[in-house]
């Protein structure tokens, strides 16, 4: 806002310094001034008043139609800034009180030559102190924020909190001015303010085209107050959802011994089902009574003689005993076997 401000303000310096360099400084060209004058302060409430003072610091015109008699304002430091220096630059100076009202104002004013090119006397522009105080005052922030406008010199234009003791002061030796700003013109710091020692993170800037800086901090205690409540509230919730993980990993890990038990179990199972397995294959193969081989195991071994013979291309003999003599072994074998 401050540099949307300054432009509009030093569009009608420069509106009126073409004006009078083009037109001279006649009664009836004074008297179109100050017409125009009047119009620009209509559209630009911030403006306190406008003013055109000749080479020796008297008035020539003001916005607001009114003389103070015998006033001269050849003391004034932007009189003499512009007075010395013919740069064709706008000149922002401290705070003064108007001689007019007795308000706190600010001045921003420019020179204009004699058709000659000689020191032809100053348009001056006062902006109110109070539209600042409005304009910061309008901002949500807590009690230790800070918002401060300031002069390249370090001069204090305003600040907020306000302070009439702080406005005029210079800070050119505090940290910002000495050690930040010539190394960066814009960006971030964290500060230990010079009036009430509470340390703020600013942001600042220098003002494009003006000779101003802007810094807004606020206290470090309260911008790390919202981290630590969500690092609180993270933590929290980390540690939730750390418990939620170690219950799902102890209840995964009793699944799994249970799995490995199941699989143990499983495969003893197994083992003894192909150990009964083997023993009933091998009792199919034998006599009940007598423990010798049966017909089924006479079968499997004949079978496998005769593939072997077909192999070998030889001939097999079989020799059959006979029943009878079969079943008189098996009397014989039987009780022994009891």
């Amino acid at each position: 806002m401050p540099t949307i401000l300054s432009c509009r303000v030093d569009g009608n310096l420069l509106d009126l310094t073409e004006r009078l360099q083009n037109d001279g400084l006649g009664p009836s060209q004074l008297t179109r001034l100050q017409r125009v004058m009047q119009t620009q302060v209509g559209n630009l409430p911030q403006l306190h008043g406008l003013f055109l003072y000749d080479a020796r610091g008297r008035w020539l015109a003001t916005s607001s139609g009114k003389f103070i008699k015998n006033a001269n304002n050849a003391d004034r430091d932007y009189f003499i800034y512009h007075q010395n220096r013919d740069d064709g630059g706008l000149y922002i100076g401290k705070v003064i009180r108007s001689r007019t009202t007795g308000d706190l104002i600010i001045p921003v004013s420019r020179r204009f030559n004699n058709p000659d090119g000689s020191f032809g006397g100053v348009v001056l522009a006062t902006l109110y102190i109070d539209y600042f105080r409005q304009f910061y005052d309008s901002f949500a922030l807590n009690t230790d924020a800070s918002l401060n406008l300031l002069l390249a010199d370090g001069t204090i234009l305003y600040r907020r909190p306000y302070s009439a003791a702080s406005i005029g002061k210079n800070i050119a030796k505090g940290v910002l001015f000495s050690e930040i700003l010539p190394h960066s013109e814009f960006g971030n710091a964290t500060i230990t303010s010079l009036y009430d020692k509470v340390e703020r993170i600013y942001g600042y800037s220098r003002v494009n085209r003006f000779p101003l800086v802007i810094a807004a901090g606020l206290s470090k205690r309260d911008a790390l107050a919202d981290w630590r409540t969500d690092a609180g509230l993270f933590a929290a919730g980390g540690l939730s959802l750390l418990v939620i993980l170690l219950a799902m990993g102890m209840v995964l890990l009793r699944q799994i011994k249970h799995s490995m038990q199941t699989e143990a179990e499983l495969m003893r199972t197994r083992d003894q089902l192909t150990s009964i397995n083997q023993m009933l294959e091998e009792l199919a193969l034998l006599d009940g009574l007598t423990g010798l081989a049966n017909r089924r195991q006479f079968d499997i071994a004949l079978k496998n003689e005769l593939a072997r013979a077909s192999r070998n291309y030889r001939s097999v003999a079989l020799l059959d005993a006979g029943y009878r003599l079969f079943q008189t072994v098996q009397r014989q074998l039987w009780p022994r076997r009891r």
